[in-house]
């Protein structure tokens, strides 16, 4: 009779006994689509002074329209890299 009990008893705490591994949470970034740039966000482009002629006057010009560009450039960028790049279709 013990025999019988005892039995069950083994068995069920055998199958508590195991060796895989608990469950593990983890968070995985997923890219989310974003809407492209809506044209009211461009920023305006200014117009910029014509050259003299004069060669170090226009460096002068010339090098300042090269910084408002770059400053314009990262501005369009930061807009569009986000979420708006295409490849075009070759």
């Amino acid at each position: 009779m013990h025999r019988l009990i005892l039995f069950p008893l083994i068995a069920l705490l055998a199958a508590c006994g195991h060796d895989e591994p608990g469950i593990e949470v983890r968070t995985v970034p997923v890219p989310t689509p974003v809407p492209c740039v809506n044209t009211a966000d461009l920023p305006t482009v200014t117009p910029k002074s014509s050259l003299t002629g004069d060669a170090r006057a226009d460096t002068v010009i010339l090098r300042a329209e090269n910084l408002d560009l770059r400053a314009e450039n990262g501005d369009l960028r930061a807009l569009i890299v986000p979420g708006c790049t295409t490849v075009p279709a070759s």
